[in-house]
């Protein structure tokens, strides 16, 4: 068996599993104000953003994001899960099938634009 004492917790290698992110421009409503913030990562239920100095999101928080590409505008709930390092992470309300499969094809867009593009931001 694998001795995994000495093994350095805090690498960067094993927090972003050398992955190149992309960062996607969104519009984000929290209490009826409209804030621009990037997504980071986005899931089936949940999604990563950045967040801009002028916004005070706590944990525990309703708010509404607007993911706007030139093809797609989709407007989901979500709930404020945690909050650390000027990162948000949010989980989805259930979503219907429609909305599920247009964060599915959000979902695989950014990856391949992330691994054509090298980290470059936006859509293709």
């Amino acid at each position: 068996m694998k001795d995994r004492r000495k093994k350095s917790r805090n690498t960067d290698d094993r927090r972003y599993n050398n992955r190149v992110y992309t960062d996607i421009d969104v519009i984000t409503f929290i209490e009826n104000q409209e804030f621009h913030t990037k997504m980071r990562n986005i899931s089936g239920n949940g999604m990563q953003i950045i967040e801009p100095a002028e916004i005070e999101m706590q944990p525990k928080q309703n708010c509404q994001i607007t993911i706007k590409d030139e093809a797609t505008m989709i407007t989901l709930d979500a709930y404020v899960v945690w909050k650390d390092f000027g990162l948000i992470g949010l989980c989805f309300e259930k979503q219907n099938q429609k909305n599920q499969k247009r964060i599915n094809k959000l979902s695989q867009k950014l990856l391949m634009v992330s691994l054509t593009d090298e980290g470059v931001a936006g859509l293709v």
